[in-house]
């Protein structure tokens, strides 16, 4: 269920990427030229710089498989393992970058303000993209003031599920749960 779960996000994430920035990300050029050149039908080579590696970069790689299946006319040349570093030093000497999966959140605002990652609003209102779909929380830190220029990629969710009877049977009544603020677990 995992690996699926994983699978879908990243299918939703290439094919949405790649959709809306075909006619590319790099550095250069305003985000205007970038709006009114942005393909409506798809086709070409498109860049894609990610920063996974191993295991989930073989799960990348057959989600652009699947994608180049449905979309014959784009091919993708996949570069993984490039960190957020490599992707703001290609970026800035000019390389192909059509789309980039960064890993941090906190890149977004240094992203969009230097003009690295293009705006994507007019492009995501043309194809009518449901942002909805989207909790608040993934929109607000996948744009910088107003301007989204990166789209949602992985949303993780956390659970735990226990044993009632063994948990009693211990000698607790529920789970332990770590203090606010804290990174220490409480001691009683």
């Amino acid at each position: 269920m995992k690996h699926r779960s994983r699978h879908i996000i990243a299918a939703v994430a290439v094919t949405a990427a790649a959709a809306l920035t075909l006619a590319g990300c790099s550095g250069g050029g305003s985000s205007t030229a970038f709006q009114s050149t942005a393909p409506s039908s798809l086709s070409g080579t498109v860049s894609f710089w990610h920063f996974f590696s191993d295991r989930e970069a073989k799960a990348i790689q057959s989600v652009v498989d699947d994608f180049e299946k449905k979309y014959p006319k784009i091919k993708v040349e996949v570069h993984s393992g490039q960190d957020d570093e490599k992707l703001r030093k290609a970026i800035a000497t000019g390389s192909k970058v059509d789309v980039g999966a960064s890993y941090s959140t906190d890149i977004v605002g240094n992203f969009c303000s230097t003009g690295a990652f293009r705006s994507l609003n007019n492009v995501i209102e043309r194809d009518k993209v449901d942002m909805s779909q989207f909790s608040p929380t993934v929109k607000s830190y996948t744009e910088y003031k107003g301007n989204r220029c990166s789209m949602p990629m992985l949303a993780d969710v956390y659970g735990l599920f226990y044993n009632k009877d063994l948990l009693s049977a211990a000698g607790f009544s529920a789970p332990r749960r770590r203090c606010p603020n804290s990174r220490r677990w409480p001691t009683s």
